[in-house]
């Protein structure tokens, strides 16, 4: 199939030059400031203005029409609300026969990644829904001499890539570890839809179901960061019982089921990210996200998370993740039985509600009967997830007998965000050896060990 590969030269727009005078002097504030502060007032303030705005203006047509078919009839409201849910479940295209037409793919450049100085590991492909996967493959396999004996998947979230670990995958191999990186469709080496609307949640969990059965995976040392904890961990159930022989969840989260499971620092940086795509979803630039979850990455380090973007047509996969999970207000029986009648859009959330709450409590089960070794690592500075990251340690989850390596406690990287493999890559990778073998954390690395 012929996917598109060319990069189209484009003239720099008036918003690249403006960004270019503009962010970088407010990134560098808040290098200084050591906070994230300043750049979140900054994104946050004008964009739920510009979010009002921008609603009410693509909407009030739509209110008034859902007011006026309240009050004339449910008939008419009841086909449209029908339409929605049939167009929303073919979106799961559940077929294994399904691919996406060659003009919804998009596919980066080589040379994008072929002039990263510390990115020098061989590319491996399968496929998935015709979309070409990227993924990682190092160290020794079953049956050679230096063979641990163990194998671990390092995953990503976004924006990120398998970029992320370049300076842990080489420590393990060395260790005799046989370690496997993947890039989510639309993330790294992997292709791009250029259709927001392509993207689902199932389109990533039917990846790693695939990347393990087509490499005949087993036994695996899971490595969850951000996005990739709810994708895998929804998946686990549907996967054969020896996919995972541990867990170590990094950064990451499970789908909010009501309000008060989000941190509200969660909820306000989720709500500046729908809030920025929204409205201003054209001017976003991967580098600004890195930069703002991030501020104290090194320019380089910058440079590597930007070579699958070449232009904002490659970008729809990172622009769209947010919007994956359903809001949790989008479960409760009250929007349920009232909010699709005014509001647009929230028949498509309650019903993607119903279909991710389903798999959650799935995962809950399986969950509950998963006895083999759980790990939990945060970053001293995830503002994003520190405040949910106790969900992974409730009772209610795992057993006791998953928690054998150091009790239901958190290693608490200091001086990391929410990238601890990137911002401290020789910590985080010594804590993972010390999981491996079932050891304690070294008293001399910088961290700390939290009960929640």
């Amino acid at each position: 199939m012929a996917v598109n590969s060319k990069l189209v030269q484009e003239s720099p727009s008036l918003w690249a030059r403006l960004k270019d005078i503009v962010l970088p002097p407010i990134f560098w504030i808040a290098n200084r400031l050591d906070s994230f502060l300043i750049v979140r007032v900054f994104f946050v303030v004008p964009m739920a203005v510009a979010w009002a705005v921008w609603y009410f203006w693509t909407n009030v047509g739509t209110f008034i029409k859902n007011v006026y078919l309240r009050i004339t009839g449910a008939s008419e409201r009841k086909k449209m609300e029908k339409n929605a849910q049939k167009a929303l479940q073919q979106k799961h295209r559940s077929t294994e026969s399904f691919k996406f037409p060659s003009d919804h793919i998009i596919r980066t450049p080589e040379y994008r990644f072929e002039r990263l100085a510390d990115w020098k590991f061989t590319p491996r492909y399968f496929e998935v829904k015709g979309l070409r996967v990227h993924y990682v493959d190092e160290g020794p396999r079953e049956g050679d001499q230096n063979w641990s004996g163990e194998t671990i998947v390092l995953m990503h979230g976004n924006p990120t890539w398998s970029y992320m670990y370049r300076n842990v995958i080489p420590v393990l191999a060395e260790r005799g570890h046989r370690v496997l990186a993947l890039d989510w469709i639309g993330m790294g080496r992997s292709d791009k839809l250029v259709d927001e609307s392509d993207y689902d949640l199932d389109l990533h969990r039917d990846t790693f179901k695939i990347f393990v059965y087509n490499l005949k995976l087993k036994n695996l040392t899971l490595v969850l960061q951000d996005w990739s904890g709810p994708i895998v961990l929804l998946s686990l159930p549907d996967l054969p019982s020896n996919t995972a022989s541990r867990l170590l969840i990094t950064d990451t989260f499970l789908p909010p089921e009501k309000i008060s499971d989000a941190s509200l620092s969660a909820m306000a940086l989720i709500f500046t990210w729908l809030v920025y795509t929204t409205t201003f979803g054209h001017f976003m630039t991967v580098s600004g996200v890195i930069r703002f979850m991030a501020p104290h990455v090194k320019s380089a380090a910058v440079e590597g998370y930007t070579a699958p973007f070449p232009s904002y047509k490659y970008e729809a996969g990172v622009r769209v993740f947010p919007k994956l999970c359903p809001l949790p207000y989008a479960r409760s029986p009250v929007v349920k039985a009232y909010a699709p009648r005014v509001l647009p859009g929230v028949s498509s959330q309650i019903e993607k509600a119903a279909h991710v709450g389903a798999s959650l409590d799935r995962f809950r089960a399986f969950a509950n009967g998963f006895k083999n070794p759980v790990g939990v690592v945060y970053g001293e500075h995830d503002d994003l997830f520190k405040d949910v990251r106790k969900v992974f340690l409730s009772k209610e989850l795992f057993p006791d007998e998953a928690f054998s390596w150091i009790g239901r406690k958190v290693v608490v990287i200091r001086s990391a965000g929410h990238y601890s493999p990137e911002d401290k890559p020789d910590v985080f990778t010594e804590i993972l050896l010390d999981f491996l073998r079932g050891e304690k954390p070294s008293t001399g690395l910088p961290i700390v060990l939290a009960n929640q």
